[in-house]
């Protein structure tokens, strides 16, 4: 009887195991950059979206100025529309953007982070749209 026991303890525990190494991150929300530099000129942040029905996302850029260029212009500004991808999950945290063959991908990193691929370190933000900085 108690192997029996042990038998279905360590098939639980296994499964258990098995389960967890497989669950992918949960990346929506609105991401925001880690750090930004006083000298900065560009601020970008992202939307990522579970579209319905799908393992997929919607991976949203938007792009802004948070330097004036010249005396008198308005900063924050937007530039150009906000650009959408749709991301799928790969293996190991990785989202990557589809049919970019793994060269535009997000990686879910311990503490809640996400490492955007040539784009450094985001956090989540608590805000849709979040607070864009501007830089003086």
């Amino acid at each position: 009887m108690k192997v029996k026991q042990l038998k279905i303890i360590c098939a639980s525990m296994f499964l258990a195991l098995g389960l967890s190494a497989c669950s992918k991150p949960d990346v929506t929300g609105v991401w925001i950059p880690e750090k930004v530099s006083p000298d900065d000129i560009f601020y970008e942040y992202y939307e990522i979206k579970k579209m319905e029905g799908t393992d997929r996302y919607q991976f949203i850029t938007n792009l802004f100025s948070i330097k004036a260029g010249f005396k008198g212009d308005e900063v924050p500004y937007r530039i150009g529309e906000p650009k959408t991808m749709v991301l799928d999950f790969t293996k190991d945290n990785t989202y990557c953007v589809e049919g970019s063959m793994n060269t535009k991908c997000v990686v879910a990193v311990d503490g809640g982070k996400l490492d955007i691929y040539e784009r450094g370190r985001f956090v989540k933000s608590s805000s849709n749209p979040p607070t864009i900085p501007v830089n003086k």
